[in-house]
């Protein structure tokens, strides 16, 4: 599940049992730091194509 309603995050935590929640926010949380680090990858090459976008739309002018 990727997008959920906020009012569905207390739902979705109270099914959490709770001998298993600090495992869950380990792994939320390092599922957060991959996601986080694809996104940042993904708009620094956003930007370079962007750049280059821009130098050959400027250089047929």
């Amino acid at each position: 599940m990727n997008e959920i309603a906020t009012r569905e995050w207390a739902d979705l935590t109270a099914a959490v049992p709770s001998h298993c929640g600090a495992l869950v926010v380990d792994l939320a949380l390092h599922y957060a730091e991959i996601w986080a680090n694809f996104a940042k990858l993904l708009d620094e090459r956003v930007r370079i194509e962007g750049r280059r976008t821009d130098e050959v739309t400027a250089r047929d002018v």
